[in-house]
């Protein structure tokens, strides 16, 4: 046993490095890398791991194959801007929609303006094929002012991952199969120690997967309602706002500055004015003397 695990170590350690790209699972970090290509490097190990798993029988590698349409996995986005004459009406419209599409009210925030105009901001998740039917619904909730669909296609990202999983997975049963065999406590200390690291790259391949499945089978839809004149004052007079209140604290910086100079010389303007009464008193004592 001692003779062959440096072997079946070194065997494992390399399976475990060709899919070696990955950070640690969090959810906002994953939004950025799922609307972005993988890094040259994590591209190349992800190639050399697809080449291990989906090698042929005649030892040379399966090509990229064009994937059809109805296997591409998407992440839809989209954006409305809508004008409309009643907010409350307007709100329980779209929610009302979302829920009949499956969907949910994620988000939700409300404001007024100087003018009384309200407007409100929302975030929908809508299940995936229901999407399209939806931003054509809310047509009829006001005027449609902007809108903006996206759609990301990470069906490169997916394929990899899952490469690098399924590599993953090959490489734990292999550790598990050598700790089976037994061997001497350093020998087994070394493979508990490489089974713990395999795992929890498995695990985070496993999140990562999961993260993945939710973004493409639910779309996040942005909704912003407002009535007619809610638009300027919101945004308009916000660097009025921004300057009043800047001067208020330079104002009150200053003031506070006035009263501290204040106080800190009092003390010394009694003093002085004291030193002043009794020096007046001395002169005129003289001179009175003098003049006897």
């Amino acid at each position: 046993m001692s003779r062959r695990l440096p072997t079946l170590l070194c065997t494992a350690l390399f399976l475990t490095a060709c899919g070696v790209g990955e950070s640690d699972f969090a959810g906002e970090a994953m939004e950025s890398r799922a609307m972005e290509p993988p890094p040259p490097a994590a591209a190349l190990a992800s190639r050399s791991a697809e080449a291990m798993v989906l090698q042929d029988e005649g030892g040379a590698a399966t090509p990229d194959v064009a994937q059809p349409p109805e296997s591409r996995h998407l992440i839809r986005s989209g954006h409305l801007r809508i004008e409309v004459s009643s907010l409350d009406a307007s709100l329980e419209a779209v929610q009302s929609m979302a829920e009949s599409a499956g969907g949910y009210l994620a988000r939700s925030s409300t404001r007024e303006s100087g003018n009384g105009a309200r407007s409100a901001d929302l975030m929908l998740r809508i299940p995936a094929p229901e999407f399209d039917g939806v931003v054509a619904a809310l047509a009829n909730v006001g005027r449609v002012t902007a809108e903006s669909v996206n759609v990301v296609d990470v069906s490169r990202d997916y394929v990899d991952i899952e490469t690098r999983l399924a590599v993953r997975e090959q490489t734990v049963e292999r550790l598990r199969q050598l700790a089976r065999d037994g061997g001497g406590l350093e020998d087994l200390l070394a493979i508990e120690r490489e089974l713990g690291r395999a795992l929890e790259q498995l695990e985070s391949l496993k999140g990562q997967l999961v993260y993945y499945d939710r973004r493409i089978a639910e779309s996040d839809l942005e909704i912003t309602l407002f009535e007619p004149g809610a638009v300027i004052s919101d945004g308009a007079f916000q660097p009025l706002r921004e300057a009043w209140r800047e001067a208020a604290g330079v104002f009150a910086r200053s003031l506070a500055s006035i009263l501290y100079v204040a106080v800190f010389l009092a003390p010394w303007v009694l003093l002085a004015g004291l030193v002043g009464w009794a020096v007046r008193v001395l002169w005129v004592r003289r001179r009175r003397r003098a003049a006897e």
